[in-house]
């Protein structure tokens, strides 16, 4: 056991021995490289494979940076409205089709997007730089993803969307609670899913200046959802309200149908009927009317008197 702790010692010195021999500026080991490295790195790759449209793209994010740092609450509601909008415009027509448009509904989105996001949220996101730091450490970027993911979604993105979007659709305040109740543990569950690696990545690569407009790319999926979920009991109230009235309309047209056929029936009977009685009639005038020639005649001539009486008696009964 002396020997091979004697061993290990030898080794661990000549290892620090080395160590001390590596000129300065080289990394010793494996060092931690830090996320903006290597987001610099993917821009570069990038730019050399499509140079004329990586041109066009940071042309368009400078100026969408520049306008972000002079007015950031303006720019950051500015984006998150656009989004939003076209959220609800996809979810009512692609997700929820065969309705017609409900531009309150589109409406509420918009305001949300507008003074949630560039208000509250952006305040947010530039407090915590103040407080904590812009330099993407590790423990900077969890403590951030931390605080925003399981305590500022939860408690303030969620219940300000049900309040906004349905104080513009006109629905009361209580309702509005209540559905809360039943859907935020839905709803914060998929949020969880959706916005965790999500703003993991917002805070260890995103500049300040991009932060909002990354989210509110990513939040046309997460509003689209939203939006379905909050808007999916109403929906298919509706939906089940509608194919009932159909079906009562249907049963409705079967028996006016039904009815009119009966009626079509009838009619025919009853004409069937007259033309029978008066086909009847006609025959029994045909044959009542008057008496075949022969008998008149018979009955205006004295009849011979060698005929006998049975003959007579015959034609008279005929007649």
């Amino acid at each position: 056991f002396s020997e091979l702790r004697s061993e290990a010692r030898r080794k661990q010195g000549q290892m620090r021995s080395a160590l001390r021999r590596l000129p300065a500026g080289r990394p010793r080991g494996h060092s931690f490289v830090p996320p903006q490295e290597k987001w610099r790195s993917l821009q570069d790759a990038v730019r050399s494979r499509f140079p004329s449209t990586s041109v066009a793209v940071e042309s368009y994010a400078s100026s969408y940076a520049s306008m972000s740092k002079q007015s950031p609450y303006m720019v950051a509601g500015a984006t998150s409205c656009v989004v939003l909008t076209s959220a609800d415009v996809a979810c009512q027509l692609v997700v929820q089709p065969g309705e017609a448009y409900d531009a309150r509904r589109t409406l509420g989105l918009a305001l949300f997007g507008l003074g949630y996001y560039g208000g509250p949220c952006k305040l947010l996101y530039l407090g915590l730089d103040r407080v904590l730091g812009t330099k993407a450490t590790l423990r900077n970027v969890l403590l951030k993803t931390f605080l925003d993911v399981f305590a500022h979604t939860p408690f303030g993105v969620i219940p300000s969307f049900y309040v906004v979007t349905n104080a513009v659709k006109g629905v009361p305040l209580a309702d509005t609670v209540a559905q809360l109740r039943r859907e935020w543990l839905t709803a914060v569950k998929g949020s969880f899913l959706f916005w965790l690696p999500a703003q993991l990545v917002n805070f260890a690569l995103v500049p300040q200046h991009s932060k909002m407009a990354y989210v509110s790319g990513l939040s046309f999926a997460h509003k689209l959802w939203l939006s379905y979920l909050a808007n999916r009991d109403a929906y298919e109230a509706r939906r089940r309200h509608a194919e009932s009235t159909t079906g009562d309309q249907r049963v409705a047209a079967d028996e006016a149908r039904g009815l009119l056929e009966e009626k079509k029936n009838d009619e025919t009977l009853l004409t069937n009927l007259k033309a029978t009685t008066t086909t009847t009639t006609e025959t029994k005038k045909k044959h009542t009317s008057r008496p075949p020639d022969r008998l008149l005649a018979r009955t205006h001539q004295p009849l011979p008197r060698d005929l006998r009486l049975t003959d007579r008696l015959n034609d008279y009964i005929l007649y």
